[in-house]
């Protein structure tokens, strides 16, 4: 088989698994709607205050300023200074096109290409995202752990047990090999290429490497970085929580603090486009167990995938009505760092 026909075959199996996800999310999404049944859920929409949405935003925002202070915190242990503003921008923009693409890749594209510009090196830029994911997936997976107490009755102790271990091991294998000096191995498949080609991704990798293990071998970062990711997950939670509370729905807290982190983990599945329909499924199944009902466990969903779609249409504005600033980046030195 030719490089062409081997391309066009990889390009044909791309296709099908987006439109494999594209009809999936479709169908969960229609048959959730034909199980809770439209007249209830309007009924519900119906009885959502504006102060419960005002809220709702208040906190999303919240949650977006912690998210920003994650990447700035990461950016510092790089050695670079990046305006909140700037990052900001950055922030809705990759909404947008996680929205637009399958998958939330254009999102991971878009945040290095440019943090690249502020970094100049997309080895740098690829590290602080990889650092970042690594965080944000392990503060989900102890909250996870930590409302074992609750899912363990619902699914079986032991399945939800070895399915956080594994997680958290699958978490460490990934900082370990990418972080812990493996990242050489990773992209090692340099040599293969066109030797252009297989000299800046060499350059690539040797600052991704670098960058990396200098992030990596922080213990204190790691803990800055981890409290962060932690309090951004329990902002959702809050989130989830005050709405139900301003409603009048009167769910114990405990749930939403075992149930939400669950389904951001399970939601991350490569079943769906972007969680859509698997992620209101879960509500569902999760929160008519603890007597929220069907009908307001998909309204909440639905509440949160519409901060969501709203996130990301604030950054297709921004993206364009404005243009993409230059900014430089600022050297930090050990003495001048604020921690």
């Amino acid at each position: 088989m030719s490089e062409n026909q081997a391309s066009d075959v990889g390009k044909g199996r791309v296709h099908w698994s987006r439109a494999i996800k594209i009809a999936l999310s479709a169908v969960m999404f229609v048959l959730i709607f034909m199980h809770v049944g439209w007249a209830r859920l309007v009924g519900e929409l119906r009885e959502l205050s504006v102060f419960t949405l005002v809220v709702s935003v208040g906190i999303a925002s919240a949650g977006t300023i912690l998210s920003i202070g994650k990447w700035q915190t990461i950016l510092r242990a790089q050695g670079f200074v990046v305006p909140f503003r700037r990052l900001l921008r950055i922030y809705f923009v990759c909404w947008f096109f996680s929205m637009v693409t399958i998958g939330g890749a254009g999102g991971y594209v878009y945040r290095v290409w440019a943090l690249s510009r502020d970094t100049k090196s997309t080895g740098v830029a690829g590290a602080t995202l990889v650092v970042d994911r690594i965080a944000d997936l392990a503060g989900a997976t102890l909250l996870v752990i930590a409302g074992l107490g609750i899912t363990a009755p619902m699914f079986g102790a032991w399945q939800v047990a070895l399915g956080a271990i594994g997680l958290a091991v699958l978490f460490a294998v990934a900082g370990y090999v990418l972080l812990g000096g493996g990242s050489g191995h990773v992209f090692g498949l340099a040599r293969f290429l066109p030797a252009a080609w297989g000299r800046r991704l060499a350059r690539v990798a040797e600052d991704f490497g670098t960058s990396a293990n200098r992030t990596g071998r922080s213990g204190s970062l790691w803990c800055r970085i981890l409290v962060l990711s932690v309090a951004f997950h329990l902002s959702t939670v809050f989130l989830n929580y005050t709405v139900a509370d301003l409603q009048g729905w009167n769910v114990p807290w405990r749930y939403f603090f075992a149930f939400i982190p669950l389904v951001g983990l399970v939601s991350l599945l490569p079943l769906t486009v972007n969680g859509i329909g698997l992620n209101q499924w879960l509500y569902v199944y999760l929160f008519s167990g603890v007597g929220l009902g069907p009908q307001r466990a998909l309204l909440l969903s639905l509440l949160i995938l519409a901060i969501t779609v709203t996130w990301g249409l604030v950054g297709g504005v921004v993206y364009a009505l404005t243009a993409e600033p230059a900014a430089d980046p600022v050297p930090v030195s050990e003495l001048e760092r604020p921690w």
